[in-house]
């Protein structure tokens, strides 16, 4: 993606702690220069949903990146199929990989 991503699945969104989980990893001593964060819940194989944390930045309802990072993991996990839409906050953006 050209920028770091931490992708975390998860199995409910609404009850994650988007603030406090997500400055505590982008400041985690593994990323020395920091990491946006995305909390990802898989809907069913062609959808998924994210909360985005970034770096520098804080809660945030989009991110381009962050979508791409996202489902390019559940692939690789084969949580999804390769055509997938990405529910953001601010936006819904479907990727055909």
């Amino acid at each position: 993606m050209g920028n770091p991503h931490s992708v975390c699945f998860v199995n409910d969104l609404s009850k994650i702690d988007v603030d406090k989980i997500g400055s505590f990893v982008e400041n985690y001593k593994y990323f020395p220069n920091k990491t946006n964060v995305e909390f990802v819940q898989v809907l069913d194989r062609n959808n998924i949903k994210i909360k985005v944390w970034e770096r520098g930045v804080g809660r945030t309802i989009s991110c381009g990146t962050g979508a791409c990072a996202s489902s390019v993991c559940a692939i690789k996990r084969d949580f999804v199929n390769n055509n997938v839409n990405v529910g953001l906050e601010g936006r819904k953006i479907t990727y055909k990989i």
